[in-house]
């Protein structure tokens, strides 16, 4: 009957040591993900970055061959996301709003009101560029020259035309 009692508990023993090693393992598990999350976070931002540049480039690319609509339809909601992940100052951010402005008044169907939402994200996409970027930076002419552009378009659609 002792030898009985004996191995009941060494058995509860043992169970109880394994509970605590699982216990450990698990906190010690925890504790790894804890402080993994930030790496993970960092990862997925950059890749989130890296994924929103690219749809960018495309979009570039389509402006370039004159496919505005096709640019636009394309920019939708990668700036969206970019605004929401990135943020409104992010470089990626600007640089998608450029793109979608440029694709807005260069379209040759370009409405008025296209082009002045195309006027407008520029002078708001400069001022913001010109205060995260810095002056200097080289993109700030880039965005000064789309906002000329689309203030010259503009102002040449909405001035009646005098071959009448």
């Amino acid at each position: 009957a002792c030898l009985g009692r004996d191995r009941d508990g060494l058995l509860v023993f043992f169970v109880g040591m394994v509970l605590l090693r699982v216990a450990a393992a698990v906190d010690t598990f925890t504790n790894l993900l804890v402080a993994a999350a930030p790496v993970v976070m960092l990862a997925s931002f950059v890749a989130v970055s890296r994924t929103l540049l690219q749809a960018n480039n495309y979009a570039d690319s389509l402006i370039r061959l004159q496919r505005f609509e096709e640019a636009k339809a394309l920019l939708r909601k990668p700036m969206r996301v970019a605004r929401r992940v990135l943020g409104e100052n992010h470089e990626v951010t600007l640089s998608m709003r450029w793109a979608y402005a440029r694709a807005h008044y260069s379209a040759e169907g370009a409405t008025l009101d296209d082009l002045r939402e195309a006027a407008t994200t520029l002078e708001d996409l400069e001022r913001t560029a010109r205060r995260v970027l810095g002056g200097a930076h080289p993109r700030i002419r880039e965005f000064e020259a789309a906002l000329q552009d689309a203030r010259d378009v503009l102002a040449a659609r909405e001035t009646p035309s005098r071959s009448k």
